[in-house]
């Protein structure tokens, strides 16, 4: 069973995505509100698998609340909701440090599918959002600053940016779902990021290229 909590500003929304979760037989909804610090102090933060974020904060703000949930429960897994068509600053909140994101009209099978996968396998951004994050890149200036990567990190990172998940990434490349997470850790030190976000957007914006003998980084 997957104890899932719903922390967020639109109690609305909230009651939707719970209405859509309690068909899934091995969901459960242990806590839902706005009210973090509640949360956190609770009984619930200890016993939550995963928990779905859906606030309207300022964006200083994000990282604050991603930190003080791992700090509360270290193996719980976090999913942020993107309202990426009215959000103006929808790709600078991917570098926050959640483990996941969906976006908010998400269909209803998708998303208990989404969060099985969070809850066994570890990150990923849903491919709608992945394929945002591409249109938005292709128009946009790309930086100058370049980073190489080893062949089987480049490789790892190359399947993240096309939204796989880690077992489709292990199974591509005939290797444990372990070993995709050993190269990720490695992708994350070498790019100097701290999540999929950042490795993915340095990735669409050309700034990672495949390592050879004169590269520098």
């Amino acid at each position: 069973m997957m104890n899932v909590a719903l922390l967020g500003d639109d109690i609305v929304l909230l009651e939707e995505i719970s209405d859509i979760l309690d068909n899934a037989e091995d969901v459960k909804i242990i806590h839902m509100g706005n009210n973090l610090q509640k949360f956190i102090s609770g009984e619930y933060c200890n016993q939550t698998n995963v928990v779905i974020l859906d606030y309207s904060k300022p964006l200083n703000e994000y990282k604050i609340i991603v930190d003080s949930l791992k700090n509360c429960n270290q193996e719980i897994k976090i999913t942020m909701l993107l309202g990426i068509d009215n959000e103006k600053n929808w790709l600078e909140i991917l570098s926050c440090g959640a483990d996941s994101y969906i976006e908010r009209n998400v269909d209803q099978n998708i998303c208990v599918n989404y969060l099985r996968e969070l809850n066994t396998s570890g990150n990923f951004i849903s491919t709608k959002i992945t394929g945002e994050i591409l249109n938005y890149f292709k128009n946009h200036v790309i930086s100058s600053e370049v980073y190489h990567l080893p062949v089987m990190c480049y490789n790892v990172l190359s399947f993240l940016s096309k939204g796989m998940k880690y077992e489709e990434i292990a199974e591509n490349m005939e290797v444990s779902i372990n070993v995709v997470r050993y190269y990720i850790k490695q992708i994350y030190k070498i790019l100097e990021v701290d999540n999929k976000g950042g490795a993915i957007s340095l990735f669409l914006k050309g700034n990672v290229k495949l390592k050879s003998k004169n590269s520098i980084h």
